[in-house]
């Protein structure tokens, strides 16, 4: 896997199979990619420090603040690719608010349903597997997946918020 510098603001992935994959950065939203790699940064490194340091179960409030950090970082994630995708099938990108809102709370909600299943599931796993004195530590029931839920919904509606606010677009960018 490597990738070749191309004209302007370009990466070329030349995979071993001979397919080439051009990767193109838009110019005008640099302050949009670089605050969407920054949450993501935050919240992978969060989450590392949260399972090492046990501080979901230490912290009542960590997992909640988490969560909105990971509901925006995941949001951003979602529509920038979701609008370069638009502008790469030639589509004209003038988003409003309402598509926006729709395409962010859509898509953070379906990930953080899918994401509380997983918990759920590996939370009565590991409550079956864990001596009785323990159980304490584990968050287990409907109403911590339903207070996650929410978290992950305001941090769409955030990420919504600063896509509109900070999205340009400019025709110059090719994608």
């Amino acid at each position: 896997m490597k990738l070749f510098p191309a004209e302007g603001f370009c990466f070329v992935y030349k995979s071993s199979f001979g397919y080439n994959i051009e990767v193109k950065i838009l110019t005008s939203n640099r302050v949009l990619l670089g605050l969407t790699a920054g949450l993501v940064a935050i919240s992978v490194t969060l989450s590392v420090m949260a399972y090492q340091n046990f501080w979901f179960w230490r912290l009542w409030w960590f997992d909640n603040v988490l969560h909105f950090i990971s509901g925006t970082a995941a949001g951003l994630v979602f529509l920038t690719v979701y609008f370069m995708v638009a502008r790469h099938k030639g589509q004209p990108i003038a988003p409003n608010w309402s598509e926006v809102l729709l395409a962010a709370v859509t898509s953070i909600f379906a990930l953080g349903f899918i994401w509380e299943l997983f918990e759920f599931s590996i939370d009565k796993y590991w409550s079956a597997t864990i001596a009785v004195k323990q159980l304490a530590m584990i968050e287990i029931g409907f109403g911590d997946s339903v207070f996650d839920l929410l978290a992950d919904l305001l941090g769409a509606l955030v990420s919504a918020r600063i896509f509109k606010s900070v999205f340009t677009e400019n025709p110059n960018d090719e994608l």
